[in-house]
């Protein structure tokens, strides 16, 4: 992951808040304190990095403000509180200003994933990923080109992707693009958009152990979920 590249201070805070009482945390990373968890994420908002990159700061310091603990269902709470009033605005925008409703679907998504960020492993984490769908799937309908959800069949199950194509380049050229260990498909989706530009389309989905993927750990043979999609 690029933040355990980038600082190893913020890493063994998001790892302290992922397992607060783990023995194999206390064992590979000293927890830090609240307010240190705080500065580093305001400061990071500031600079517009990772992982706060598309957060607006002024919301970054509210959503901070009403942290009281290291507790993972708090957390979650805290930055959906902020996604939620997004997610309100944006329905509100959708009858006058589709532009500004689009704008405020996509930070909600942003910040319901923080929200579950790095990963869903609590009761109040798994429903902001929820929301975070939500989200994306009404920022994706507001899309020209459209994002087009495509559900294929696999093992009992469906795999769950992401289509964009250029609106004037057909059959096109198709990028599969693969989310990572503590992003997600959709991620994945607003980097590829680019691409559209060139006359060239992908397909977004999630890696094993991640997301919607139907592979729910990484193990050896994880990689037929990508045959399959491929096909």
């Amino acid at each position: 992951m690029a933040l355990l590249k980038s600082s190893p201070h913020f890493a063994s805070a998001l790892l302290a808040l992922v397992a607060l009482s783990g023995a194999a945390l206390a064992q590979t990373a000293a927890p830090r304190t609240l307010s240190e968890l705080k500065a580093e994420v305001q400061e990071r908002a500031d600079r517009k990095v990772y992982p706060v990159s598309q957060l607006d700061a002024a919301e970054v310091r509210e959503a901070l403000g009403s942290l009281k603990s290291l507790d993972r269902d708090e957390w979650a709470a805290a930055w959906s509180a902020i996604g939620d009033r997004r997610l309100a605005q944006g329905k509100a925008a959708e009858a006058s200003n589709l532009a500004a409703a689009s704008r405020h679907y996509k930070y909600a998504f942003e910040y319901y994933l923080f929200a579950r960020f790095p990963l869903e492993n609590s009761p109040g984490k798994a429903k902001a990923y929820a929301k975070a769908l939500e989200a994306f799937a009404a920022y994706a309908k507001l899309q020209n080109p459209p994002i087009e959800t495509v559900r294929i069949p696999f093992e009992g199950k469906e795999i769950v992707g992401y289509l964009r194509l250029p609106a004037d380049v057909q059959p096109a050229p198709l990028v599969l693009t693969i989310g990572g260990l503590d992003s997600r498909k959709e991620n994945a989706s607003f980097r590829s958009d680019a691409y559209l530009a060139y006359g060239v389309g992908y397909f977004s989905f999630d890696m094993p152990g991640t997301g919607q993927s139907t592979i729910r750990q990484v193990v050896p043979g994880a990689e037929r979920e990508f045959t399959r999609e491929l096909d």
